[in-house]
This record gives C-alpha cells, sequence and structure tokens, in this order.
C-alpha cells in the first residue's frame, strides 16, 4: 500500500505514513453537538421559573389571609395553599441547582434537569389530588393535563440530549 499524501510504501498495518506523517486509515471524526438547549435551560428558562415561583408563592401568601373569604367560605384553603407553597420552595432550589449544574456543565446536570421536569409532574398530582380533595372533582383544567404530558415528554427529550453530550458535560 502507498501514502496517498508523499507516495512512500507502507506497510499494511500502519496508521500513519512513516515518512511524511499523513493517516493512511481514515479516522473518524465526530460531529461536534451544540449546546444551545442547554444553555437555554440554565440560562434562561430555569431562572425565569425560579422567579415565576417566587411570584406564585407571594401570590399564594397573599391569599392565605384571605382564605375564609373565597368561595364563601365552603372550603378551607390553607392546607391546600400550604402543599403549594412547601412544593413550590422545592421547585425553586431544585431549578436554581439545575441552572448552576448546567452553566458550569456538571456531570450531573442531565439528571437534574429530569428531575425538574420530573418534580412538576409530581408536584401537578399532588396539587391536583389536594386540589379535588378540598375543591371537588372540577378544580383541574385542561392544561394541567396538557403540562403532564409536557413534563414526561420532556424527560425523555431531556435524557436523551444530555445522553448524546456525556462529553460536554464532565465536570
Amino acid at each position: 500500500m502507498f501514502c496517498n499524501s508523499c507516495g512512500t510504501e507502507v506497510s499494511e498495518f500502519a496508521r500513519v505514513c512513516p515518512n511524511c506523517g499523513e493517516p493512511t486509515v481514515k479516522v473518524e471524526t465526530r460531529e461536534v453537538l451544540g449546546t444551545k438547549w442547554a444553555d437555554f435551560l440554565g440560562y434562561f428558562y430555569f431562572w425565569i421559573g425560579c422567579l415565576f415561583g417566587l411570584i406564585g408563592i407571594a401570590r399564594l401568601v397573599e391569599l392565605s389571609g384571605r382564605s375564609d373569604d373565597l368561595l364563601g367560605g365552603k372550603a378551607n384553603l390553607s392546607g391546600y395553599i400550604t402543599v403549594a407553597v412547601v412544593l413550590s420552595l422545592v421547585n425553586i432550589a431544585l431549578l436554581a441547582v439545575a441552572a448552576v449544574a448546567i452553566i458550569n456543565r456538571k456531570r450531573s446536570a442531565g439528571k437534574l434537569v429530569c428531575a425538574v421536569f420530573g418534580y412538576e409532574f409530581v408536584s401537578t398530582i399532588i396539587l391536583l389530588i389536594y386540589g379535588s380533595a378540598v375543591l371537588g372533582p372540577g378544580s383541574f383544567s385542561g392544561s394541567d393535563g396538557v403540562r403532564m404530558i409536557l413534563d414526561i415528554v420532556l424527560i425523555f427529550v431531556n435524557a436523551s440530549y444530555f445522553d448524546n453530550r456525556r462529553d460536554i458535560f464532565v465536570n
């Protein structure tokens, strides 16, 4: 076999030409995968989620003072509001930890992102069950179902996304 670059005769088992150093075997190059989605999640989406979570908590605390006035005093919303505030605080902490993991390219970033969407799915179920017990079966809307389906889809999409980029998230 001969080198394609300089024409020197090369052994069949040689990987590089001894004369010019040119590879004799086709070198596999991996496609460089982008991180735009991860950057969007880490620098924007999760921080906006933290901000909206804090706004939601402030609204819930405001409602807790007048929960007896709502619904004509038929339902006690204080327990529901307490559960919603606790779930929101945990969600905010999880969002912040996942965002920092993405920004620092931590190995655990993919698992944390999936945990965020899994937690949102579970907390939606908890609030739907609790809300149905307090307010009755008509307390949820179709958007809750859409959100839960979207959470499941995003778990699988992000698991695949971060698995394909495990050589980028290595810290």
